[in-house]
Parts: structure tokens; C-alpha cells; sequence
């Protein structure tokens, strides 16, 4: 629409520039651009089931449904050679539909600061005290403060938000096969996130966790199972009394 248009005009030019290469690459989301979301990912995924946008013959992936996350932590990371992590070159082997996990986490630790938009007020809160050794007061869980008044949130306004129970759950199943390295690395982020502030809670005596809205974040990333229930780094841990 002209109102997502005017909203953010470099993104919008920087869609469209993908979206022209998709059709020159031969590789759209969806021939159709049908505006039903549910049968745009199924037709996605069919189009990655089949044997021709796998082949050599049509080597380049755009706004892959695979890991893209990982995938633009360790994009040609050796080679160099790639185009930019929305374009994955398979035939050459420089990129990876599932990119190396232990690769991938390497490229996480080498950040110095790492935050998730799940906690973007408190992701910023431990950047701001990361870069200043100070802690704005909005960050002190004993002062109260409006969502207005955080250091910032994030609004998603180019898509209507969807929740992963209005899709079947064969979509789901295979959605989480094209992210199987995404999800443990957001999991591994997440941890590295909460430590750090629990680290500079101890160290500043100002309580950050406190304020957060667990049953939101639970809420909202409870299907990575990583996180929450799914090994011995989870955050739900089972205790034998």
C-alpha cells in the first residue's frame, strides 16, 4: 500500500529490488502473490520440495525460507564470494541450506553485543550499559514506566503478526525443518542475553530481569523448544525434590 510505501521508503525499494531478482533468478516466494499468507508459505515449501529449484540448473536461493538467520551469520564466511546473505549460490558450495551450527555460534560470541527483538528494551538497555558503564532509569525495574517511555520497542507494521496455531501441522512441521539451525542459535542468543543482564545486575545492584513480562516472552517463543523445555541449558528445568 502507499501508506507502507511512504512508512519506510529504503525498505520498501530494498524489497522490491529482491523481489525483481526473484523473478530474474526464477526463484519467487509464490507465482501468484496471493494475498491468503497461509497459502503463500505452503506454496513456498512446495516450491522447495521440488527437485528443480534444488539443481544446479537453478543455483540461486533468494529470501530463502532456510535458516536465514544462520545463514547470514556465515554467508561465504571463507570464499567471500557470496552475493549478500539474501542470495545463497548452492552449486558453488559456498553456501549452505544449513549452515554449520558450531560455525554459526562462532560468529554469534564474536559479537560484542547481542540483543533480540523479543527484549528490545532491555536489548538495549544492556547495549546502552555495555557502551557507557551507566543505566538509564528506565532500565531500573523499581521505577515504573509506560511501554511509551522504554528506550525503544519494536513494532512489526509491514505484516498483520499470525501465531503458529492457525497453521496445520504438517506447515509447521516442515517450517521447523527449514529452521532447524535458526532456532537453536535464537535459543543460544537468548541465553547469552538474559546472562549478560544478569551479569550487570550483579555488578550495578539495579534489577533488570524482574520487570520483564515472562508469560509474554513464553508466550510468544515458547515453540522454540530450545529455549524453554528441550535440553539442559533450557529455562524450564525440572527439579527432582
Amino acid at each position: 500500500t502507499w501508506k507502507r510505501m511512504a512508512s519506510d521508503v529504503s525498505l520498501y525499494l530494498a524489497e522490491s529490488g529482491l523481489t525483481g531478482a526473484e523473478y530474474v533468478c526464477n526463484n519467487s516466494c509464490t507465482s501468484s502473490y496471493t494475498p491468503d499468507w497461509k497459502e503463500a508459505i505452503a506454496h513456498r515449501l512446495l516450491l522447495d520440495a521440488s527437485p528443480s529449484t534444488t539443481s544446479t540448473s537453478n543455483p540461486v536461493r533468494v529470501i530463502s525460507m532456510y535458516n536465514p538467520q544462520s545463514h547470514a551469520l556465515t554467508c561465504s564466511k571463507k570464499t567471500k564470494g557470496s552475493l549478500g546473505q539474501h542470495f545463497q549460490l548452492l552449486d558453488a558450495g559456498t553456501d549452505s541450506l544449513q549452515p554449520d551450527f558450531n560455525a554459526t555460534l562462532e560468529s554469534l560470541y564474536q559479537m560484542e553485543w547481542v540483543g533480540v527483538t523479543d527484549l528490545y528494551h532491555s536489548s538495549l538497555c544492556l547495549l546502552h550499559y555495555q557502551a557507557n558503564q551507566t543505566m538509564p532509569e528506565e532500565c531500573d525495574c523499581r521505577n515504573h514506566i509506560e511501554k511509551d517511555q522504554q528506550l525503544g520497542y519494536y513494532v512489526e507494521y509491514r505484516s498483520k503478526r499470525r501465531t503458529p496455531e492457525a497453521l496445520p501441522a504438517n506447515v509447521l512441521k516442515e517450517l521447523d525443518a527449514h529452521t532447524n539451525i535458526d532456532r537453536k542459535v535464537f535459543a543460544e542468543a537468548m541465553r547469552l542475553l538474559l546472562a549478560r543482564l544478569r551479569r550487570v545486575e550483579e555488578i550495578s545492584g539495579i534489577p533488570l530481569l524482574q520487570c520483564i513480562d515472562w508469560y509474554n516472552l513464553w508466550r510468544d517463543t515458547n515453540y522454540v523448544t530450545d529455549l524453554w523445555t528441550d535440553g539442559p541449558h533450557s529455562l524450564f528445568v525440572e527439579t527432582v525434590t
